[in-house]
């Protein structure tokens, strides 16, 4: 995880469909992102970057408009999956 905090990060306003979300992957060996980094550090700036536009860890931290972080699922296998079902809805409804 990274050093920085997601609080301590910097946030901008933005257009999404002007935007690409980096994905770091936990399941992808070696991770998606090692590639595009010269050394460690550069390593951890793409994954504060990364792990700043995460819908799901930031809602997981800091909730949803209409939805506390303490009401998504922690500490459960598949608890990830069950959030991210709420921070992405489909346009029909899950």
């Amino acid at each position: 995880m990274p050093s920085a905090a997601a609080s301590d990060l910097p946030i901008a306003s933005i257009r999404q469909s002007d935007t690409v979300r980096l994905v770091a992957s936990g399941r992808l060996k070696p991770p998606s992102l090692a590639p595009l980094a010269d050394d460690d550090d550069e390593f951890d700036d793409l994954l504060r970057l990364e792990y700043a536009t995460h819908g799901r860890l930031r809602a997981e931290q800091f909730g949803l408009p209409d939805l506390d972080p303490n009401e998504l699922v922690h500490g459960v296998p598949g608890a990830v999956f069950v959030n991210a079902a709420f921070v992405y809805p489909r346009k029909g409804g899950n």
